[in-house]
């Protein structure tokens, strides 16, 4: 009797660990139970945010390819390795460490009109040519996160760090290095039994060093340094291709957080970037400035099963240019502008409802609406790029939890409708070499395009050390009303710990 006892209660031990972990599993594979919610950019909040351990390693493969380019300068086709490890470990009740780690490996075709890294980060000043070609990439991420509770009080730390290498073995030769340090701290108090407040800093550093090389015996090609819709610094066009990039971002937010199973979540935050470029062989003299404005805010309410969020997303952006005198050694600034400006507004409405059909089968169903508002403008000569799109979308999930596996169907589709476009160029002949490729990417960005997306996920249960062994796929085609299309298939390998 004993001894049939004893044998139980080490049953009991090793399954109980199994369950935890099984059902930290099912909570991050439910859009009802595991919502993105951004009040977690306070990292007080995430001491409790899984009701167990994880940690996770895979290894995937990306590719994309289009008839078409959707933004010239982020280029054509893409084909992509990575791997990426991710672990979150309460320490105890009121303590947890989480972080990830990833490498990446990315081939693009076609990249036209860039030489820069990070494009959206320091449009519209990057170094441009007529040529274009392919380019490598090397990137890497670390982020490393702690949070604790004292009393009423929570407290949390989060810092990451990136660095990527882009380049290119034939001419022109850009090779661009870039890294970003992360750093946010934050804290919150509860104030009643159901509900958290608090607030966020965050900090980033952003720098790019742009080296742009030749070996053609046989001479160079032109180097733009571009300003923005289709103009570019007349003076310093020529073989200027060393550049460096430097800025720094502060901002913060305020968090409401509930801390029961139903409740409110609000999170608003601003923060502001200014960018600075600075050309080498001009002895680092600055040449343009971007400086952004950017605020967000969310508000949603759920439950265990279902949810309703609201959130807004605006940006401001400025660019600056400095003209300087003729001097040969050393430039003196006499004047600046500020010709540039570029300003989204996305707003978002959406929804989720998950049932339980039995105990083994759930069903999920998220909706949502989206409004999308985007103007860019240039003084002198006058330009302007503006369009507004509506984008309504459905996603359905189904999950089924057998015995030993845990299988997730995802099936989405979404249709962007263009609700108002324009396109001003003024004086085109003042340089329109680059004009092709602004038309290009504005019927893009402007036409109406539907997109599928299917997602498939499976994972093995185990009793060991490794949780679950999961294979995972996602497969997505988007096709434009003006007769372009886009195919995406990414497929990754990995285990849970």
């Amino acid at each position: 009797m004993q001894r049939n006892s004893l044998l139980a209660i080490m049953l009991m031990l090793a399954v109980l660990p199994a369950c935890a972990q099984t059902e930290a599993l099912l909570q991050r594979l439910s859009p009802t139970a595991n919502p993105n919610w951004q009040v977690y950019r306070n990292p007080a909040l995430m001491a409790q945010r899984y009701p167990a351990s994880f940690s996770e390693a895979s290894v995937a493969y990306h590719t994309e390819t289009s008839s078409q380019a959707p933004v010239a300068q982020l280029g054509k086709d893409r084909y992509q390795g990575s791997f990426q490890a991710l672990s979150y470990q309460p320490l105890d009740k009121h303590d947890a460490v989480w972080g990830n780690a990833s490498y990446r490996r990315r081939h693009t075709t076609d990249v036209c009109w860039n030489e820069t890294a990070d494009f959206l980060k320091v449009y519209p000043y990057v170094t441009a040519d007529t040529v274009g070609g392919k380019m490598e990439q090397e990137a890497y991420l670390f982020n490393l996160g702690y949070a604790g509770n004292k009393g009423k009080w929570a407290y949390g730390i989060e810092a990451s760090y990136s660095s990527a290498m882009d380049y290119r073995d034939i001419d022109p030769r850009p090779k661009d290095n870039s890294t970003q340090v992360d750093f946010c701290i934050g804290t919150a108090r509860q104030v009643t039994n159901r509900y958290q407040v608090g607030g966020y800093l965050h900090w980033q550093h952003y720098a790019q060093e742009q080296n742009i090389a030749f070996m053609n015996p046989y001479g160079t090609v032109m180097l733009y340094q571009m300003t923005g819709l289709g103009t570019h610094y007349h003076r310093f066009a020529g073989t200027l291709g060393d550049a460096y990039y430097t800025g720094n971002t502060w901002g913060g937010g305020i968090t409401l957080h509930t801390l029961q199973t139903r409740g409110m979540e609000i999170q608003a935050g601003t923060q502001h970037m200014h960018l600075q470029k600075q050309m080498n062989n001009l002895n680092n003299a600055p040449v343009n400035d971007i400086y952004e404005w950017s605020h967000n805010a969310q508000i949603a309410w759920h439950q265990r099963d279902r949810y309703i969020s609201l959130s807004a997303y605006y940006t401001n952006r400025t660019g600056m240019e400095r003209f300087y005198d003729d001097g040969v050694h050393n430039y003196q600034q006499i004047a600046t502008s500020k010709p540039f400006k570029a300003t989204t507004l996305a707003t978002q409405l959406k929804a989720a409802q998950e049932w339980s059909l039995n105990s083994k089968w759930q069903l999920a169903l998220c909706p949502s609406i989206s409004l999308l508002k985007h103007d860019q403008s240039y003084a002198s000569p006058q330009r302007q790029l503006s369009f507004t799109s509506l984008i309504p979308a459905v996603n359905l999930q189904v999950l089924h939890h057998g015995r030993h596996s845990i299988a997730t169907i995802q099936l989405t589709d979404t249709w962007t409708q263009n609700m108002q476009k324009q396109l001003i160029i003024n004086e085109p002949e003042l340089f329109d070499k680059q004009l092709a490729t602004l038309y290009n990417n504005y019927h893009m960005a402007t036409a109406c395009k539907n997109t599928a997306t299917l997602c498939g996920r499976y994972d093995w249960l185990m009793r060991h050390t490794v949780s679950t062994l999961f294979i995972e796929a996602r497969l997505q085609y988007t096709t434009w009303t003006i007769g372009q299309h886009r195919q995406q298939l990414a497929m990754a390998i990995g285990v849970t710990i």
